[in-house]
């Protein structure tokens, strides 16, 4: 082009009226090179064009591909899954370890639902460990406010308080105190034998029992036995932590249990030989305990001063002819809840404990008893439960206007005595005479619904109770044990690989997971 233009400024005819103007043969030149330089322009974009939608045309391949690949992956990791979980159920009753091991492997193949439960659960049997000793059916848990102390009453007067604090097993002392009354009797502390060394920890020999009889998990240390004459119904652990009070018959005993190893009586309010109280609670600051008694009236305490109790006025009466089966107080301190054995429930404001007022009237639960109420951890809503199979959930933003939420939850096959909210309210708990443990999600209280399927345990079960973080459920039953049970599957895991070492050996591994390469769950880094 540049040489078409010089051409053409320095050829041609010139003259005063035709300078500048172009010959033929440079405007030819000059028109062939504008040609030429748009059919090269033409060429470059269709080729770009061209190389564009080729491209496209491999990501969209590429995609597809990675789309399939992933679906076959995950397909493949889906049937595996399957296929672990049947090794493991062949393998479930005659060894827990290598069946637990296998379902860990499950889980990080397919993390559903499905598989998680499965940690909680085998052969829905729970993976859990035991706390032995009691001599009576476990009736009643609770933990101490700092989550440190745990107490298990039985039917035979006994409570043991467990140290749950400590990072290694140690070995308590045990202590008994006859008491009647309000008077305790001679008392004998045994101490441990020393002498030996302590026991080697083995794997499980059977699902649902301790690995050493009688020897709790490395971060539970039994601290002391109190006998509390009459069974106790009920306790519950004063907010501060050192006192816990424990509903016995004809009284309410106040313990002392700031050093849980030397846990000694306060004393109990007074009473007198009819009354028979069942259950217990506390008002947030600590300062005022309510008890259920047989009579149908719910008693209130100043126990500012724990060893010296002071009655609030006259008991609180429910309305009905029925015993106080249980009673339980908000966690903001505002209401006091009763249900009882006609299958009534009855509200009461206590935002000042020394004028208690009712909130609205008697409420009809069931026409069965009802035995457990729980308020959620914002103490907008209460749950109940009984001898009619049913857990029945409750609105009281409105307290004196309490409105029943959703559809009643069923599925127990008797009655439901334990009953639960977890730490952060999603979540209830329940169990009963049928011998099973159900979880339920009530995120929205509406429509709430089953947790997976229900965790079936050796014996009836009396009482459950969530570690403060929510991450285990201890169980009371009547086998005479506390059951320990994860609550998470990190912590499932944890325990399994704690208590199994690495049972998942090469050999075993390619026998019970031929498809893929060696990757134990529990191998140490």
């Amino acid at each position: 082009m540049e040489e078409a233009r010089a051409l053409a400024g320095g050829g041609g005819a010139r003259d005063d009226e035709g300078a500048g103007r172009l010959g033929p043969v440079a405007s030819e030149f000059l028109s062939a090179s504008v040609r030429h330089r748009q059919r090269v322009r033409r060429i470059w974009q269709g080729l770009v064009a061209v190389l564009s939608a080729l491209a496209v045309a491999v990501a969209v391949v590429g995609v597809v591909a990675r789309v399939q690949s992933d679906r076959a992956r995950q397909e493949r990791n889906i049937a595996i899954a399957g296929e672990v979980r049947a090794e493991a159920d062949q393998v479930r009753m005659t060894d827990a370890s290598l069946a637990a091991q296998l379902d860990v492997v499950a889980l990080r193949m397919q993390p559903t639902e499905s598989t998680e439960l499965n940690l909680l659960g085998d052969e829905d049997t729970p993976l859990s460990t035991v706390l032995t000793g009691h001599r009576g059916e476990v009736n009643t848990v609770d933990f101490s406010p700092d989550g440190h102390v745990l107490a298990s009453g039985d039917d035979k007067g006994e409570i043991w308080l467990w140290n749950t604090a400590g990072p290694g097993p140690r070995a308590g002392s045990a202590i008994r105190c006859g008491v009647s009354t309000s008077r305790c009797g001679e008392c004998t502390t045994a101490l441990p034998d020393t002498s030996s060394p302590p026991p080697t920890r083995t794997a499980p020999s059977a699902v649902g029992t301790s690995a050493t009889p009688g020897t709790p998990p490395p971060w539970v240390t039994r601290s002391r036995r109190v006998a509390a004459g009459s069974t106790p119904s009920r306790f519950a652990f004063q907010p501060g932590g050192r006192v816990l009070a424990v509903a016995a018959g004809p009284e309410v005993q106040l313990w002392d249990v700031t050093d849980a190893a030397r846990p000694r009586l306060l004393g109990s309010p007074p009473g007198h030989a009819d009354d028979s109280f069942l259950s217990v609670a506390f008002t947030p600051g600590g300062d005022t305990m309510a008890s259920g008694n047989s009579d149908g009236t719910v008693p209130l305490w100043n126990v500012s001063d724990p060893s010296r109790p002071r009655l609030l006025g006259r008991p609180l009466s429910s309305g009905s002819g029925g015993q106080i089966n249980g009673v339980a107080i908000s966690p903001d301190g505002r209401t006091l809840v009763a249900v009882s054995n006609d299958g009534g429930l009855r509200l009461w404001d206590v935002v000042d404990p020394a004028r208690p007022r009712p909130l609205g009237g008697l409420l009809t639960v069931s026409e069965d008893p009802v035995n457990s109420v729980v308020f959620s951890p914002n103490s907008h809503m209460l749950a109940t439960s009984g001898d009619d199979a049913v857990i029945h959930f409750w609105d009281i933003r409105d307290r004196t206007h309490p409105r029943h939420l959703g559809q009643d939850l069923t599925g127990h096959r008797g009655t439901v005595s334990a009953l639960a909210f977890s730490s952060d309210g999603r979540s209830v708990v329940s169990g009963g005479s049928d011998r099973t443990l159900r979880l339920w999600d009530v995120r929205d209280p509406d429509h709430a619904r089953p947790f997976g399927m229900p965790i079936v345990v050796p014996d009836y079960i009396n009482t459950v109770t969530f570690s403060r973080d929510g991450r285990t459920l201890f169980i009371g039953d009547g086998s005479y044990t506390v059951r320990i049970l994860p609550m998470t599957t990190r912590s499932a895991v944890a325990y399994i690989c704690r208590s199994t070492g690495n049972v998942l050996t090469p050999q075993l591994w390619h026998k019970h997971i031929p498809h893929l390469p060696y990757h134990p769950p529990c191998a140490q880094p």
